[in-house]
């Protein structure tokens, strides 16, 4: 993955009037205007045509699902992140100003690569469908989770579990004991 494309928008990204590149020098605001990045419109079709859930993919298919993706100033869908990347970055979906660029990607290698595939098949359903009856998640509550993902799948390497279909009941019970215990 571009360095560009794990901080930036790409370039081309249409913009919202009165943002950075409609500022002129020295017109009020044109400081702070200068310093925003141009906001973008998400790649809605492409992205609406993604998978549900990976299950069942192959690992080429898989690789290839768009995570997350804009359209540039001609209206071609721009591709910003896919299942098969480290990071998944999510900026599009970020409408919180001030956020921070680290706070907008998802970090897969803090998983350990055994457990990888199956944390991702997880977060990617639950970011796509949801839990019923409550709002969608956000790009904050993803990383809520991929990082409990992280501390659990450390857990269950230490232990020396192949994969989280071997874990059993004892190991969960386990795992909340030391998480009280730390």
């Amino acid at each position: 993955m571009a360095t560009d494309r794990a901080h930036h928008a790409p370039e081309g990204v249409q913009s919202i009037p009165g943002h950075a590149e409609d500022a002129s020098p020295g017109s009020p605001g044109s400081a702070r205007q200068a310093r925003a990045k141009p906001r973008s419109v998400k790649a809605y079709q492409l992205l609406a045509d993604q998978p549900a859930s990976l299950a069942g993919l192959s690992a080429d298919e898989r690789a290839q699902v768009v995570v997350s993706a804009v359209l540039d100033d001609e209206g071609q869908s721009q591709v910003i992140s896919r299942v098969g990347d480290l990071e998944w970055n999510l900026w599009p979906f970020v409408s919180t100003p001030n956020t921070r660029n680290k706070e907008k990607i998802l970090k897969w290698a803090i998983i350990p690569e055994a457990y990888r595939e199956a944390a991702q098949n997880v977060l990617y359903a639950y970011w796509k469908r949801g839990r019923e009856g409550w709002a969608a998640p956000g790009v904050a509550a993803l990383r809520l989770a991929l990082n409990g993902f992280a501390i659990f799948s450390r857990f269950a390497q230490k232990l020396g579990l192949a994969s989280f279909a071997e874990v059993q009941p004892l190991h969960i019970s386990s795992f909340v004991q030391e998480q009280k215990d730390a």
